[in-house]
């Protein structure tokens, strides 16, 4: 039953910030919400609250590490299924442990979601980025949405993705299509400039894909493959090493 009182108070949806913190990156419409909890292993760029709020960001790997570790410090055991899915965020996010990201902690705790789950952790992450490298049914635009971040630098916009696979050379055949969506992304984002990271998890190492504003593209100092493309040896983390590469960069301008 509705009657003219519900109206008169104000209803505000309650959010939990999960994986990120900035406001840029969080669902429409969170102006009006009211943020009650946020968890998070990113830089801190959090929007302000009216009241206290829970608020866990740690340096680890992955922030499923955070999440399973509040299950095993609370002596709760998840299901094996949920206990599968945080340790596929997490070998996810730190390259299967080998990312500069991974912490003592989230060897620990990878350790024990693989028991949980029974699985091997090497094959279990192996099968999994094969499986997750396939480009099939995917486009250009499908490649570079599935983890794309905005981020503001000073006076400056920009996006950033990653896309992990092993072996370069079929999503390099899609260069021109990925190129147009990188344009795209320029004005639908009102961005300086955007990137695709495309990250070999077999031989560790990543190329950079970039369009947009040239004084920005003219200072990158990875080595150019070729016109819009740098090679970034031992580079596989956008969070720890091509965010504050960029940051560092964008001072400089």
């Amino acid at each position: 039953m509705i009657t003219r009182v519900n109206f008169i108070h104000e209803s505000r949806l309650k959010v939990v910030m999960v994986d990120h913190n900035e406001v840029g990156q969080a669902v429409d419409g969170i102006e009006e919400a009211d943020v009650v909890e946020i968890i998070d292993h990113h830089r801190l760029a959090a929007r302000t609250t009216s009241l206290p709020i829970t608020f866990i960001n740690r340096v680890i790997g992955s922030t499923c590490t955070i999440v399973a570790d509040l299950y095993h410090t609370a002596g709760a055991v998840p299901p094996a299924r949920d206990a599968g899915l945080m340790l596929a965020a997490m070998l996810s996010d730190t390259v299967i442990l080998r990312s500069p990201t991974t912490t003592p902690l989230d060897r620990e705790i990878a350790r024990w979601l693989a028991g949980l789950a029974g699985v091997d952790i090497e094959r279990f992450g192996g099968e999994m980025f094969a499986a997750g490298a396939s480009l099939e049914g995917l486009d250009a635009k499908k490649i570079i949405g599935r983890d794309q971040k905005v981020y503001t630098e000073g006076d400056r916009r920009f996006s950033l993705s990653q896309f992990e696979t092993v072996g370069f050379a079929p999503i390099l055949a899609m260069k021109g299509d990925l190129v147009a969506e990188l344009e795209r992304i320029l004005e639908s984002e009102k961005c300086s400039f955007a990137c695709l990271m495309i990250t070999d998890v077999s031989i560790e190492m990543s190329l950079l894909l970039c369009r947009g504003e040239a004084r920005v593209l003219g200072a990158i100092s990875y080595p150019r493959r070729e016109e819009n493309l740098f090679e970034m040896k031992d580079v596989l983390s956008r969070k720890k090493q091509l965010l504050p590469y960029f940051a560092d960069l964008l001072k400089t301008l």
